[in-house]
């Protein structure tokens, strides 16, 4: 769990919700971490203020390496592998675009979203991962994109109450989880 007012990242028994312990917690370069993924063995962790996305060992928090920075960033939010696409994808707050990222290297292949996205603060991979779901925060819609191309595809969820949509999951059961500021987690079948 990154704990943006801590600059720590926290790990948590998964059956008894219990704290294990402080996994990161370098405050000398993690600045406000947001979003977080397991890529190659690598702990990646969007550091929100300082528009970084860190690499730390998945197994001791060790750091490892600046994997992405720039202006580009601006605001990482979320991150998430995309092994079709053997890329990272991160969400720019500021910017609302979604980078794409070398999974190995880092460097910026090129970025999508338009007018379309604002805020992009959920993000989740469909179950064959050939689509893209992301939120837009502040127009209340959840987006579908190629996760290839970048290319919009339209709206997956909108309307009946899902106000401010943050963070998304794809649960077991191919439903897509989305918390949202007014009241909680909505479940969206996915078919």
């Amino acid at each position: 769990v990154a704990s943006f007012g801590t600059d720590e990242v926290l790990r948590y028994d998964a059956e008894a919700g219990l704290l294990e312990e402080a996994v990161v917690t370098d405050c000398e370069l993690l600045d406000s971490p947001e979003g977080i993924a397991v890529s190659g063995g690598r702990l990646l962790v969007a550091s929100f203020l300082n528009d970084k996305v860190l690499a730390y060992s998945a197994k001791d928090g060790t750091f490892l390496e600046v994997f992405g920075a720039g202006w580009y960033l601006d605001g990482p939010q979320v991150i998430l592998e995309h092994p079709i696409t053997n890329s990272v994808l991160v969400s720019s707050y500021h910017r609302s675009k979604i980078l794409v990222l070398d999974a190995v290297t880092g460097k910026k292949m090129r970025e999508f979203g338009g007018d379309e996205l604002r805020r992009p603060v959920g993000m989740v991979s469909t179950p064959f991962g050939s689509e893209v779901l992301v939120s837009s925060h502040v127009d209340n819609k959840i987006l579908r994109y190629n996760a290839s191309s970048g290319e919009v595809l339209g709206h997956f969820a909108e309307g009946y109450g899902l106000w401010a949509p943050t963070g998304m999951a794809m649960g077991g059961d191919w439903s897509v989880y989305v918390a949202t500021f007014a009241d909680g987690v909505r479940r969206y079948g996915f078919w």
